[in-house]
C-alpha cells in the first residue's frame, strides 16, 4: 500500500494494511449496493413526470440533505467535484425513502418490505466498515446474502 513510489505502508504497519485488505471486500460491496440503491430510488421516483424525485422525499430527509449540502459548500477547497442532492443521501435515508414512497412507487418492484428490513439489519455492518473496523467472514456472508436477495428480486 504505497503513499508514494518510495513509501510502502505495508513495511511500516503491516497489520493495519492486512486489516485494510480484509475489510476492502465488504466496503466495495456496500459501495456498489448503496450507489445502486441511490440510482434505483432517483430513477423510480423520476418515472412520474408530475413532480421531481426531490419533492417526494420525507421532510426530515430533505432537511438532513440540505444540511449536508451546506457542509459540502464549506469544503469547497476539496476536489470533490459537483455532487447533486441525490449523492448526499445516506444509506439509512435511501431505505427510509423507499419505505415512505412504498405504495406509490416501490411496491410493484420490490414487492416485499422484508427486503428493506434486511437492508436495515446490515446497516450496522456498513457503519462498522466505513468507520475503519473489520468484520468477520460470517458477517460478510450476511452482507452478501442480503444483497443477493435484493438483486434477485429487484434487479433480476
Amino acid at each position: 500500500l504505497y503513499l508514494s513510489e518510495a513509501f510502502d505502508l505495508s513495511t511500516t504497519i503491516p497489520e493495519q494494511v492486512k486489516a485494510a485488505n480484509a475489510a476492502s471486500l465488504g466496503y466495495r460491496l456496500f459501495f456498489v449496493f448503496e450507489n445502486y440503491l441511490r440510482e434505483f430510488v432517483v430513477t423510480t421516483l423520476t418515472e412520474d413526470d408530475n413532480t421531481t424525485w426531490w419533492d417526494k422525499l420525507p421532510l426530515d430527509v430533505k432537511s438532513e440533505i440540505e444540511t449536508l449540502e451546506g457542509n459540502e459548500e464549506l469544503k469547497g477547497w476539496m476536489a470533490l467535484g459537483s455532487r447533486d442532492k441525490s449523492a448526499l443521501m445516506t444509506y439509512p435515508q435511501l431505505l427510509k425513502v423507499i419505505e415512505h414512497c412504498w405504495k406509490t412507487h416501490f411496491q410493484d418492484t420490490v414487492r416485499d418490505k422484508a427486503l428493506i428490513q434486511e437492508a436495515r439489519h446490515i446497516s450496522h455492518l456498513r457503519n462498522t466498515l466505513c468507520h475503519m473496523t473489520t468484520i468477520n467472514d460470517e458477517e460478510l456472508d450476511r452482507i452478501r446474502q442480503v444483497m443477493r436477495d435484493w438483486f434477485r428480486i429487484v434487479s433480476p
